[in-house]
């Protein structure tokens, strides 16, 4: 989400042996949002990385529509959803 927050179009290349995939849910959500590439290690080669990081850096449309994807990304209330989860949580818990 630090990535997101600076509005950094990304390329991820998850670990596949994360624990519970996380790394490739969180890439790939990252990727449908549209603010990232994602790599499968399997198909990682330093010319496909580079291709990647080009296309990216050399297309200003598509580094411009990926920062703003990457802008909208992330949830600004957060925290209130967070917090408000935890208070209902504590609430449910206490009720009993």
């Amino acid at each position: 989400c630090e990535l997101a927050s600076w509005q950094i179009p990304s390329i991820f290349i998850p670990l596949p042996i994360s624990h519970a995939n996380h790394q490739s849910l969180n890439a790939y959500n990252a990727k449908s949002a549209g603010w990232a590439r994602v790599i499968e290690e399997s198909n990682l080669s330093s010319a496909i990385l580079i291709s990647e990081i080009d296309s990216i850096i050399h297309d200003a449309k598509m580094y411009s529509d990926m920062s703003e994807a990457a802008k909208n990304y992330n949830n600004k209330s957060a925290s209130q959803i967070i917090a408000s989860e935890i208070i209902r949580i504590a609430i449910s818990h206490y009720a009993k």
